[in-house]
């Protein structure tokens, strides 16, 4: 077709984004019906509607004392860039698949990836239930575009970090997303067609470099 391979790629990942906020907005109304519903049913003592302790621990006031737009902003901005930027590395592994008998072996970068970035959160946050500070290794944990979408976006909501490092968490997550897309349809024209044996990452490079970058 005369669709540019990055059109190709790039509307690929618009339409899973849009799947996901529209399953995640679908989410939100199903709870704020269920817990009116609830408590028309349930009701207290006193006649009043019955809301959940859970409810009431979540929507404290004193967690919202940091937010901002600024803040509700860049949260969901690096939400939707670190999605962007992980749907790119499941292209790249994706890539290096010829046959769906080869998925669980070309899918071990995205796995290794997200594995890397999941787990260094969940490291993090285990010792800072503790009260230990990682110190400056804290400003890596938020800016390491692997990490970040896994811990900023709540950070920023609840105004756990500042907006200087917020932003600059989204720049270089947008930074990664561009070299990402731009290797990625690189050589996704080529891919479409190949059928041969299972290619690895050096050779991706090896082919994005003599195709001449991304169109």
């Amino acid at each position: 077709t005369s669709i540019k391979p990055m059109a190709l790629v790039a509307g690929k990942i618009m339409a899973c984004i849009a799947n996901i906020f529209t399953l995640f907005g679908l989410t939100v109304v199903s709870f704020v019906c269920s817990l009116f519903i609830n408590g028309l049913l349930f009701k207290n003592s006193d006649g009043s509607m019955y809301i959940p302790e859970f409810v009431k621990a979540i929507t404290d006031k004193q967690l919202f004392e940091g937010l901002s737009v600024i803040n509700v902003v860049s949260s969901v901005f690096v939400f939707i860039l670190g999605f962007i930027v992980y749907g790119l590395l499941a292209g790249v592994s994706g890539a290096m698949v010829s046959k769906i008998e080869e998925m669980a072996e070309g899918m071990k970068l995205f796995s290794f990836a997200m594995i890397i970035g999941a787990y260094i959160v969940i490291a993090y946050m285990s010792t800072a239930m503790t009260g230990n500070d990682w110190g400056v290794v804290t400003n890596f944990v938020y800016l390491f575009p692997l990490c970040s979408p896994f811990i900023v976006p709540a950070s920023l909501f609840l105004g756990k970090m500042s907006v200087g490092l917020g932003l600059l968490s989204v720049g270089i997550l947008l930074v990664t997303m561009v070299l990402l897309l731009y290797f990625v349809s690189g050589i996704y024209e080529y891919l479409i067609y190949y059928s041969g044996a299972p290619l690895k990452l050096k050779e991706l490079i090896k082919l994005f470099r003599k195709k001449g970058g991304a169109k």
